[in-house]
């Protein structure tokens, strides 16, 4: 009964919640480079994460610990797009970001520490630099 009032709360609010931008957003984070805005640098920042909850079998044991269930939050994307329209026919595009990091995976292998990949754990960051765009 709890988790339908809960599912019936979220659902009532979630008319006002914006998924796919806001009126208020505009161009964004965006630096004009000349007076004109013709040459410009833009930044565009995104995040999926999850928040989740899983149900344990009876003497299951998280951190030493017997436990019935246990919590979960991790950034499953984290990404940033960089582009600077440097002239009409040159366009420079930088893309990076980071995939599944939680508390207790993600990373490479290599460090120590909890977890599958260390406590202190190295990111599996990937950078794109497309080629450039002259039409």
């Amino acid at each position: 009964m709890k988790k339908i009032f809960t599912f019936i709360g979220l659902a009532l609010i979630s008319n006002s919640l914006y998924s796919q931008g806001s009126p208020d957003y505009g161009s964004g984070l965006k630096l004009n480079l000349n007076q004109q805005g013709d040459k410009y640098v833009r930044f565009i920042l995104w995040d999926q994460f999850w928040l989740r909850n899983t149900q344990m079998n009876p003497g299951s044991m998280v951190g030493g610990e017997p436990t019935d269930n246990s919590w979960s939050l991790g950034n499953r994307r984290l990404r940033t797009l960089a582009y600077a329209q440097i002239s009409k026919r040159y366009m420079i595009l930088l893309h990076f970001g980071i995939n599944n990091q939680t508390f207790i995976n993600g990373g490479a292998p290599g460090t120590t520490g909890t977890g599958g990949n260390g406590n202190g754990k190295k990111t599996q960051l990937f950078f794109m630099m497309p080629g450039m765009n002259m039409p």
